[in-house]
């Protein structure tokens, strides 16, 4: 048993060595305490690398164009901000900002957090002119308020505030 950056208990191999499964793609989910821990290995190579990634109620993976599109239409009509940002789960800059998208998903509730895996998802990112990840949007009303792109988690701290101000001073 080993804990995982967001302190949740997760299980990986003993060793932490790569196990093997042949042709075999092993996917388990965990709910704790409203998270989602999702481990996900390959079988590309036969190897099994685990990696967990949490995903807090308010972040909702985007998994296809329809859910995409599920998802800002309802912002929309709720008149809500979207936050979406555009990741590779091989990148490590990406990996090194989720702890802090996530942080800031829980703190600014009021918003729609969105993950799109730019591999999963190459058209949509196509769509979206996304030359590098992470790339992070702010949307409402189906226009873009904001734009960043990279791994400062200060910047996204600062932008994500900026735009949580600019909802709530709009609801009062």
């Amino acid at each position: 048993m080993r804990n995982a950056h967001l302190g949740f208990p997760c299980i990986l191999s003993p060793s932490n060595e790569h196990a093997s499964f042949y042709g075999v793609v092993v996917v388990v989910a965990v709910k704790y305490q409203g998270a989602v821990a999702v481990i996900l290995t390959t079988s590309d190579s036969g190897k099994v690398y685990p990696g967990v990634q949490f995903f807090p109620r308010n972040v909702h993976r985007i998994t296809s164009m329809q859910s995409w599109e599920a998802k800002l239409s309802q912002a929309n009509k709720d008149g809500k901000t979207v936050v979406a940002n555009f990741s590779a789960s091989w990148s490590h800059p990406c990996r090194d900002i989720m702890p802090t998208y996530f942080e800031l998903a829980n703190k600014y509730s009021f918003l729609v957090f969105l993950t799109v895996d730019a591999d999963e998802l190459a058209e949509l990112c196509t769509s979206w002119n996304i030359n590098a990840t992470p790339t992070f949007y702010f949307l409402k009303d189906g226009r873009q308020l904001d734009k960043f792109v990279g791994a400062d988690k200060l910047e996204l701290k600062k932008k994500v505030a900026a735009v949580a101000d600019s909802a709530t001073k709009a609801h009062n």
